[in-house]
Protein backbone atom coordinates (compact mmCIF):
# COMPACT_ATOMS: atom_id res chain seq x y z
CA UNK A 1 0.00 0.00 0.00
CA UNK A 2 2.74 1.94 0.58
CA UNK A 3 4.34 1.85 -2.66
CA UNK A 4 1.38 0.73 -4.89
CA UNK A 5 4.05 1.07 -8.29
CA UNK A 6 6.41 -1.33 -6.61
CA UNK A 7 8.94 -3.70 -8.91
CA UNK A 8 7.27 -6.56 -7.04
CA UNK A 9 3.23 -5.53 -6.76
CA UNK A 10 2.28 -8.36 -9.77
CA UNK A 11 4.21 -10.84 -7.93
CA UNK A 12 2.21 -9.56 -4.67
CA UNK A 13 -1.06 -9.22 -6.02
CA UNK A 14 -0.71 -12.94 -7.96
CA UNK A 15 0.76 -14.68 -4.87
CA UNK A 16 -2.01 -13.59 -1.96
CA UNK A 17 -4.94 -14.04 -4.31
CA UNK A 18 -3.74 -17.66 -4.91
CA UNK A 19 -3.68 -17.74 -1.25
CA UNK A 20 -6.69 -16.55 -0.98
CA UNK A 21 -8.59 -18.81 -3.22
CA UNK A 22 -6.85 -21.84 -2.07
CA UNK A 23 -8.17 -20.94 1.81
CA UNK A 24 -11.95 -20.92 0.61
CA UNK A 25 -12.13 -16.72 0.74
CA UNK A 26 -13.11 -16.48 -3.52
CA UNK A 27 -14.48 -13.20 -2.73
CA UNK A 28 -11.02 -11.84 -1.43
CA UNK A 29 -9.30 -13.26 -4.43
CA UNK A 30 -11.00 -11.33 -6.93
CA UNK A 31 -9.39 -7.87 -6.41
CA UNK A 32 -6.11 -9.67 -6.63
CA UNK A 33 -6.83 -11.19 -9.70
CA UNK A 34 -8.40 -8.12 -11.31
CA UNK A 35 -4.99 -6.40 -10.10
CA UNK A 36 -3.11 -8.73 -12.00
CA UNK A 37 -4.56 -8.77 -15.73
CA UNK A 38 -5.24 -4.85 -15.35
CA UNK A 39 -1.45 -4.81 -14.90
CA UNK A 40 0.85 -5.61 -18.49
CA UNK A 41 -0.03 -9.70 -19.73
CA UNK A 42 2.52 -11.37 -18.27
CA UNK A 43 3.17 -15.06 -16.79
CA UNK A 44 0.35 -15.14 -14.29
CA UNK A 45 -1.98 -13.63 -16.76
CA UNK A 46 -3.87 -17.03 -18.40
CA UNK A 47 -3.74 -18.23 -15.19
CA UNK A 48 -5.60 -15.11 -13.21
CA UNK A 49 -8.33 -15.37 -16.02
CA UNK A 50 -8.89 -18.91 -15.53
CA UNK A 51 -9.39 -18.38 -11.75
CA UNK A 52 -11.68 -15.27 -12.33
CA UNK A 53 -13.53 -17.13 -14.75
CA UNK A 54 -14.22 -19.82 -12.31
CA UNK A 55 -14.80 -17.66 -9.30
CA UNK A 56 -17.83 -15.64 -11.23
CA UNK A 57 -19.25 -18.92 -12.58
CA UNK A 58 -19.53 -20.05 -9.11
CA UNK A 59 -21.08 -17.71 -7.86
CA UNK A 60 -23.99 -17.75 -10.78
CA UNK A 61 -21.92 -14.13 -12.05
CA UNK A 62 -22.42 -15.99 -15.34
CA UNK A 63 -21.94 -12.46 -17.24
CA UNK A 64 -18.54 -11.81 -15.98
CA UNK A 65 -17.41 -15.14 -15.82
CA UNK A 66 -18.03 -14.89 -19.55
CA UNK A 67 -16.18 -12.07 -20.42
CA UNK A 68 -13.02 -13.82 -18.44
CA UNK A 69 -13.39 -17.18 -20.16
CA UNK A 70 -13.62 -15.18 -23.47
CA UNK A 71 -10.43 -13.52 -22.76
CA UNK A 72 -8.48 -16.47 -21.49
CA UNK A 73 -10.14 -18.18 -25.50
CA UNK A 74 -7.74 -14.86 -26.57
CA UNK A 75 -4.50 -15.29 -24.13
CA UNK A 76 -4.40 -19.22 -23.53
CA UNK A 77 -0.59 -20.69 -24.48
CA UNK A 78 -1.58 -23.81 -22.55
CA UNK A 79 -4.05 -26.22 -24.28
CA UNK A 80 -5.55 -27.25 -21.09
CA UNK A 81 -6.87 -23.34 -20.57
CA UNK A 82 -7.84 -22.76 -24.10
CA UNK A 83 -10.61 -26.36 -23.58
CA UNK A 84 -11.65 -24.70 -20.11
CA UNK A 85 -12.30 -21.33 -21.62
CA UNK A 86 -14.15 -23.32 -24.41
CA UNK A 87 -16.21 -24.99 -21.98
CA UNK A 88 -16.45 -22.38 -19.52
CA UNK A 89 -18.07 -20.36 -22.26
CA UNK A 90 -20.60 -23.21 -23.08
CA UNK A 91 -21.71 -23.48 -19.97
CA UNK A 92 -22.33 -19.55 -19.68
CA UNK A 93 -24.07 -19.03 -23.11
CA UNK A 94 -25.81 -22.59 -21.69
CA UNK A 95 -27.24 -20.60 -18.74
CA UNK A 96 -27.77 -16.93 -20.32
CA UNK A 97 -29.75 -18.91 -22.62
CA UNK A 98 -27.50 -17.93 -26.23
CA UNK A 99 -28.41 -20.61 -28.35
CA UNK A 100 -26.51 -19.56 -31.34
CA UNK A 101 -23.54 -19.54 -29.17
CA UNK A 102 -23.89 -23.06 -27.74
CA UNK A 103 -23.71 -24.66 -30.76
CA UNK A 104 -20.75 -22.74 -31.30
CA UNK A 105 -18.67 -23.68 -28.85
CA UNK A 106 -20.13 -26.82 -28.72
CA UNK A 107 -18.54 -27.93 -32.26
CA UNK A 108 -15.23 -26.03 -30.37
CA UNK A 109 -15.16 -28.59 -27.20
CA UNK A 110 -15.50 -31.28 -29.71
CA UNK A 111 -13.32 -30.84 -31.92
CA UNK A 112 -10.93 -30.77 -29.30
CA UNK A 113 -8.83 -33.71 -29.32
CA UNK A 114 -8.20 -34.03 -25.66
CA UNK A 115 -12.05 -33.72 -24.53
CA UNK A 116 -13.06 -36.13 -21.95
CA UNK A 117 -15.95 -38.60 -22.94
CA UNK A 118 -17.54 -36.87 -19.68
CA UNK A 119 -16.90 -33.48 -21.31
CA UNK A 120 -18.42 -34.11 -24.73
CA UNK A 121 -21.34 -35.79 -23.09
CA UNK A 122 -21.86 -32.88 -21.23
CA UNK A 123 -21.56 -30.62 -24.68
CA UNK A 124 -23.92 -33.35 -26.09
CA UNK A 125 -26.36 -32.49 -23.37
CA UNK A 126 -26.25 -28.58 -23.54
CA UNK A 127 -26.44 -28.45 -27.35
CA UNK A 128 -29.99 -30.73 -26.76
CA UNK A 129 -31.33 -28.75 -24.51
CA UNK A 130 -30.49 -25.43 -26.62
CA UNK A 131 -32.10 -27.31 -29.44
CA UNK A 132 -35.45 -27.81 -27.66
CA UNK A 133 -35.41 -24.73 -26.25
CA UNK A 134 -35.99 -23.64 -30.02
CA UNK A 135 -38.32 -26.11 -30.33
CA UNK A 136 -36.28 -28.10 -32.87
CA UNK A 137 -37.29 -31.49 -31.26
CA UNK A 138 -35.53 -33.90 -33.84
CA UNK A 139 -32.00 -32.40 -33.13
CA UNK A 140 -32.40 -32.08 -29.34
CA UNK A 141 -33.51 -35.83 -29.20
CA UNK A 142 -30.22 -36.52 -31.39
CA UNK A 143 -28.29 -35.06 -29.03
CA UNK A 144 -29.79 -36.03 -25.68
CA UNK A 145 -29.74 -39.73 -27.24
CA UNK A 146 -25.57 -39.92 -27.04
CA UNK A 147 -25.66 -38.34 -23.49
CA UNK A 148 -28.49 -40.91 -22.40
CA UNK A 149 -25.92 -43.40 -22.67
CA UNK A 150 -24.33 -42.70 -20.17
CA UNK A 151 -25.11 -44.16 -16.64
CA UNK A 152 -24.60 -41.20 -14.97
CA UNK A 153 -26.90 -38.30 -13.27
CA UNK A 154 -25.89 -36.98 -16.23
CA UNK A 155 -27.10 -39.62 -18.52
CA UNK A 156 -30.77 -39.86 -16.34
CA UNK A 157 -31.50 -36.00 -17.08
CA UNK A 158 -30.53 -36.95 -20.80
CA UNK A 159 -33.17 -39.90 -20.03
CA UNK A 160 -35.28 -37.78 -18.76
CA UNK A 161 -35.11 -34.85 -21.59
CA UNK A 162 -35.73 -37.40 -24.42
CA UNK A 163 -39.01 -38.77 -22.67
CA UNK A 164 -40.17 -35.11 -22.04
CA UNK A 165 -39.60 -34.90 -26.05
CA UNK A 166 -41.03 -37.94 -27.22
CA UNK A 167 -43.74 -37.17 -25.13
CA UNK A 168 -43.89 -33.69 -26.80
CA UNK A 169 -43.88 -34.90 -29.95
CA UNK A 170 -47.05 -37.58 -29.50
CA UNK A 171 -44.48 -40.50 -29.48
CA UNK A 172 -46.34 -42.06 -26.05
CA UNK A 173 -45.24 -45.65 -26.39
CA UNK A 174 -41.17 -44.74 -26.95
CA UNK A 175 -41.83 -41.93 -24.26
CA UNK A 176 -43.15 -44.81 -22.03
CA UNK A 177 -40.11 -46.81 -22.63
CA UNK A 178 -38.01 -44.40 -21.81
CA UNK A 179 -39.56 -43.08 -18.54
CA UNK A 180 -39.03 -47.59 -17.38
CA UNK A 181 -35.39 -47.39 -18.34
CA UNK A 182 -35.02 -44.38 -16.05
CA UNK A 183 -36.95 -45.77 -13.43
CA UNK A 184 -34.80 -49.39 -13.76
CA UNK A 185 -31.46 -47.41 -14.59
CA UNK A 186 -29.10 -48.56 -11.51
CA UNK A 187 -27.76 -46.34 -10.35
CA UNK A 188 -31.12 -44.49 -9.80
CA UNK A 189 -31.09 -40.27 -9.02
CA UNK A 190 -34.25 -39.63 -7.47
CA UNK A 191 -34.48 -35.83 -9.06
CA UNK A 192 -34.99 -37.27 -12.31
CA UNK A 193 -37.45 -40.33 -12.09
Amino acid sequence: QKYPDGIFILYANFYNAECQYITGRADEALSGYLSVIALTESKFTEKALLQLSKIYFSKNDFANALIYYSRLEQTAELPANLLQSYIGQLRCHSKLNNNDMVFNYSGKVLGFEKAGADVKNEVHLLKGKAAMSMDNYNLAYEEVSITAQNNSEMGAEAKYIAANIQYLMGNYKQCEELVFQLSNQIPSYDNWV
